[in-house]
């Protein structure tokens, strides 16, 4: 059996329920559903990514696939702290009007430094390591 999987496993089926609940309930259009929507679809490609990662480690060991879904994991992971960090930005606020301003140029000073981060994880390299039934990523 493959002890890794168990919190993906668990961790996929709460992402398709509060896929489910977000995507079956009506809602209203702004940024703050924008952001979350963000969230749950990033928590969702990454938890994925983290199962192919596994499985595929443990079927054929360290393979290119391994090498691209653990790149896709970790933007997957720079995305979602990234809505993360802007969703907490932008409901920490009571007065609406004056956060817009500031928000759009937080937006934008992050959205710099996040292209900065992806490159830096599409261009450099990454090693898989699994010693005694834990697998993790350096580099």
């Amino acid at each position: 059996m493959m002890p890794n999987l168990y919190f993906p496993i668990s961790a996929f089926f709460v992402s398709i329920l509060m896929l489910v609940n977000f995507f079956y309930k009506g809602r209203i259009k702004n940024k703050e559903t924008d952001l979350y929507k963000i969230l749950i679809l990033s928590g969702f490609v990454e938890v994925i990514s983290a199962m192919i990662v596994i499985i595929s480690a443990y079927l054929y060991g360290d393979c290119f696939a391994v090498y691209l879904f653990n790149k896709l994991d970790f933007i997957c992971l720079l995305i979602w702290a990234w809505a993360f960090f802007l969703y907490i930005f932008h409901v920490s606020f009571q007065d609406k009007k004056r956060i817009y301003s500031k928000f759009d140029l937080i937006l934008k000073i992050t959205s710099i430094f996040n292209v900065i981060i992806l490159l830096l994880i599409t261009f450099l390299p990454l090693y898989n390591s699994g010693e005694s039934e834990v697998m993790f990523a350096y580099g």
